[in-house]
């Protein structure tokens, strides 16, 4: 993820001050980084293929 700025600004919500980046920017990650995060098998169904 991504934002569209990431200059932090202080926002009120529901009464609440907060801080606020940019608009944030969803990006897909490639498999590679998947595997890194999650390791090989979390990436396996039930029959031992992979779901690539």
């Amino acid at each position: 993820m991504r934002f569209d700025s990431y200059t932090p600004r202080l926002v009120t919500l529901g009464g609440v001050m907060r801080t606020k980046l940019g608009l944030p920017r969803w990006t897909h990650l490639p498999v590679t980084d998947v595997l890194r995060l999650i390791g090989d098998e979390a990436m396996r169904d039930g029959d031992g293929e992979g779901r690539r």
